[in-house]
């Protein structure tokens, strides 16, 4: 019995390329780290095909890292003095913008300002994991350190938002 050709499609592939999703060949990801300078991040455009734009994204990286703290830290603190506010008899919850400005916001405007900053966080960290599963080492440490910076810059041992909870452990506030 002469073996058989397989089973081709009107576009060329065999069935079973077309049953998942028409990838002819399966692009395998690296899960290993690396050190190599050239890496994609996020987007196939964003390459760094040398070392001032590696240098750039790991900087970048770094920051992004940081201001993650910050607005975990101030989405906690805009978040414990909703809380305090709506405990007593007004509606309106005075939210302190920068040294002495402090402006009255209604409660329904908190929440709908903590509800905005959370999901900047959420895109943030999901940018930041991605970055990680590079398995770049300049990308895994530029992120570690800048969330430790960050933690250590925006966060201290009286901070209700503190914890020695590694995972997620300020994502609750």
């Amino acid at each position: 019995m002469a073996p058989q050709a397989p089973h081709t499609t009107t576009h060329g592939q065999s069935s079973s390329e077309a049953h998942h999703g028409g990838m002819g060949m399966m692009m395998m990801m690296q899960m290993y780290f690396t050190n190599s300078s050239k890496v994609t991040l996020w987007l196939q455009q964003w390459h760094t095909s040398n070392s001032g734009w590696y240098a750039m994204s790991v900087i970048g990286l770094f920051i992004l890292a940081v201001l993650q703290e910050f607005m975990i830290s101030y989405r906690a603190t805009l978040g414990m003095k909703a809380a305090k506010a709506t405990e007593g008899s007004s509606s309106d919850i005075n939210v302190n913008l920068t040294g002495n400005r402090t402006i009255a916001l209604p409660e329904s405007r908190v929440r709908l300002a903590l509800t905005a900053l959370y999901a900047v966080n959420v895109a943030i960290s999901y940018l930041l994991m991605l970055a990680i599963m590079t398995y770049n080492v300049g990308y895994f440490i530029a992120i570690v350190l800048g969330l430790a910076v960050g933690y250590f810059i925006f966060f201290n041992s009286s901070s209700a938002t503190a914890s020695t909870d590694v995972c997620c452990a300020q994502q609750h506030a």
